[in-house]
């Protein structure tokens, strides 16, 4: 069975304020192109699927939720590495 997707019959109200079914409806992908397309044709108009400041805002706010992590791993990398070093060090002083 393909996967089915949600598709708006309008974008009269703001996205989560939409109710099942008078504004929403579950289609295939090639219906859900096809009801695109007739929707389009009603309104004269191409309406974009993804919002850019919707990635904007996400993207910004994953990475406020990842950069803690990220700074705590490379920290314990450099670390690990300046532990490394050091011994690498030790061992070349004890050679000479």
């Amino acid at each position: 069975m393909p996967w089915l997707e949600v598709n708006h019959k309008h974008y009269e109200k703001p996205f989560g304020t939409e109710r099942w079914p008078q504004d929403l409806e579950a289609l295939c992908s090639p219906c859900h192109r096809k009801a695109d397309r007739a929707r389009q044709k009603r309104n004269g108009r191409r309406v974009r699927r993804t919002v850019p400041w919707a990635w904007i805002i996400g993207g910004g706010l994953l990475l406020v939720g990842f950069l803690p992590v990220f700074v705590a791993g490379v920290t314990q990398w450099l670390a690990v590495l300046m532990e490394v070093a050091s011994d690498v060090l030790a061992a070349v002083a004890a050679r000479y």
